[in-house]
């Protein structure tokens, strides 16, 4: 019973966790301009990244 309990309550935390972290993420990208997945992107990091660093 007890375990049920610790077990749910591990899912809603993580579901919490998940949305807060996409809300986050969308946030910041309304705010800059740039999609969330560019910040990992290694062209991105490296200036190289036609979409966004004018070299279109």
């Amino acid at each position: 019973m007890i375990a049920n309990i610790f077990i749910v309550l591990f899912i809603v935390f993580w579901i919490v966790f998940v949305v807060h972290s996409i809300i986050k993420s969308k946030k910041i990208e309304k705010k800059s301009g740039i999609p969330a997945g560019c910040y990992s992107c290694k062209a991105f990091k490296d200036g190289k990244c036609k979409s966004h660093c004018g070299e279109n």
